[in-house]
């Protein structure tokens, strides 16, 4: 009897967990599995510390690298980027500029650096030899770059009222494609055939990427927050202050629908299979379409919220995160119900989910930084120095590891729970 007892719960239990994540891969479990985790739990690996201050990094596309670099426009003598050799704790580059750096990104290949200054100059480095071997230029101030998947030529926007397309060997401008006002972003398509720009002027824009033609265009009435691919590329979605979201067919330009959100200051996001988007506005109200239809699948609106300051889905897309003020919540969208909320003594400023849905780290404007485990939503681990302000945080590729970097250039890597 007692076998046969054991046997039906067990059975029992299997089912409701089979009901339970039918459909999703939630990596979180087998990661905590039934212990509770804590602050020793988490383990310092490394320290490097930066030269002067700092408050950014980027993992490199292997996982083997780190870059570290200073973002501010009014420091002086804190313009360096330095590469870090992740095993054996070396410097491999110090990249010097004679001005503050906006922004650094990674080639492809690992080859290759860029770096963007606030003299409105693109800069590309070569990492073995440490030397530059192109600079291109806009005529105001650069809101970003990227490269291409082949490392070959490099995407840039301006407050120039341009995107330009640049060959990263020879430095030529291949296109330069104009917008009435500042161009707020751009990007590939899935396929890099096409290139897809945005202004603040209202105007969104495909153009083909090798003819440098305009494909299509339409227009917001206002500001455009941000522009996006689908996933398959087949469609654009854009968001502006005119309280709509909208989805336009990318090669007939025809609109597929308009959403209207309730509030400005909005955002919004597909699903990775592009099936569902996820919007929000600055009031506590966050929706979700169904993409193909742009009917309403549900919406919910956010405990205790005033505004909204971001919202997207977790890795296992079967929740939601929520970013209000001090305050970060996770909505369980299967099962319609709040599943737990990470309460913080300050604003928030970021949140950034392991890819394997297992961990959050959170960043708050009071330099302090925080590990929590989702599967019980509770906090393991508080990151902070008493004398070292945190800037900036970043899980390195393999979700296992993570990266802080304080304000006075200690940078650490650390080791989450196995």
């Amino acid at each position: 009897m007692t076998f046969h007892f054991y046997f039906l719960r067990t059975i029992i239990f299997l089912i409701a967990v089979t009901l339970l994540f039918s459909g999703t891969v939630l990596a979180r479990e087998k990661t905590t599995e039934n212990r509770s985790l804590s602050q020793s739990d988490v383990s310092l690996v490394k320290t490097f510390h930066h030269g002067g201050n700092a408050n950014n990094a980027a993992w490199s596309p292997a996982g083997d690298l780190l870059m570290t670099w200073m973002k501010d426009p009014n420091l002086v003598g804190l313009n360096s980027v330095q590469i870090w050799d992740i095993a054996s704790g070396a410097t491999i580059q110090t990249l010097e500029h004679g001005i503050g750096i906006a922004s650094a990104a990674w080639g492809p290949d690992q080859s290759h650096i860029l770096t963007t200054t606030y003299d409105n100059i693109i800069h590309v480095w070569a990492i073995d030899t440490g030397q530059q071997t192109q600079t291109m230029s806009h005529d105001d101030r650069i809101w970003g770059v990227s490269w291409d998947k082949d490392g070959e030529q490099i995407l840039s926007w301006s407050d120039d009222a341009t995107a330009r397309l640049w060959d990263a060997e020879t430095g030529q401008e291949l296109y330069q494609w104009e917008h009435e006002s500042a161009v707020g972003g751009a990007s590939f398509n899935p396929d890099e055939s096409r290139v897809l720009t945005w202004s603040g002027g209202g105007a969104v824009v495909v153009w083909e990427r090798d003819s440098g033609e305009e494909v299509l265009r339409y227009k917001h009435d206002g500001l455009v927050y941000s522009a996006m691919w689908s996933p398959d590329g087949d469609r654009v979605m854009s968001i502006g202050n005119d309280l709509s979201v909208r989805v336009v067919d990318s090669s007939s330009g025809d609109e597929i629908y308009n959403l209207g959100i309730p509030g400005t200051e909005a955002g919004a996001r597909w699903n990775q299979d592009g099936r569902l988007i996820l919007g929000y506005a600055d009031w506590n109200y966050v929706i979700v379409w169904d993409a193909m239809t742009g009917e309403l699948v549900f919406d919910i609106n956010v405990p205790r919220a005033i505004s909204i300051h971001d919202a997207f889905w977790t890795p296992s897309e079967t929740q939601i995160g929520v970013i209000t003020f001090e305050t970060v919540w996770v909505y369980d969208a299967k099962f319609g119900a709040w599943d737990y909320d990470f309460s913080h003594a300050s604003d928030v400023r970021t949140a950034a989910w392991s890819g394997n849905g297992a961990f959050v780290l959170t960043q708050t404007i009071d330099g302090k930084a925080h590990l929590w485990e989702t599967l019980r939503g509770e906090l393991i681990a508080d990151l902070t120095h008493p004398d070292r302000n945190i800037n900036f945080i970043a899980w390195h590729p393999d979700d296992v590891q993570f990266v802080t970097v304080s304000r006075d250039g200690t940078i650490n890597i650390w080791q989450a729970p196995l």
